[in-house]
């Protein structure tokens, strides 16, 4: 998985957890501004999204109604003390798969190097 693939799963788990939401631009069709439960917690640099086809395919946008539901909830997690423990919670989980993510090598390492120590310990040498 790329570092941009795991960027945008890790942003979509946290709209999952109603971490962020998008907030509606008056008189600017399917533009939104993405609010955060945490201003420690970075979702976009640019906090401004618009949504658009691109190819010009008919691809649907997202319901307006729907990031309206989200929204809703996630204010009202924010404002129930509900959003601290659902942000700390999704952050947490960010973190242990960045963890298993990044040491996703290591155990390969660790095998490698155990099989070395053994094959040492039995006297035989590995042969490439």
């Amino acid at each position: 998985m790329s570092g941009v693939q795991y960027l945008l799963k890790w942003i979509m788990r946290l709209f999952e957890r109603f971490a962020w939401y998008l907030e509606p631009v008056d008189h600017e069709p399917d533009t939104y501004v993405v609010k955060s439960l945490s201003p420690r917690m970075p979702v976009v640099k640019q906090n401004r999204i618009t949504f658009v086809d691109s190819l010009g395919i008919g691809t649907p946008l997202p319901d307006p109604r729907h990031l309206a539901l989200h929204a809703s909830v996630a204010r009202t997690f924010a404002h129930s003390g509900v959003g601290r423990y659902y942000v700390q919670m999704a952050l947490a989980k960010a973190r242990r798969i960045i963890d298993e993510t990044s040491s996703e090598e290591e155990p390969e390492r660790e095998e490698e190097s155990g099989q070395n120590v053994a094959r040492k310990k039995n006297g035989r040498k590995r042969r490439g």
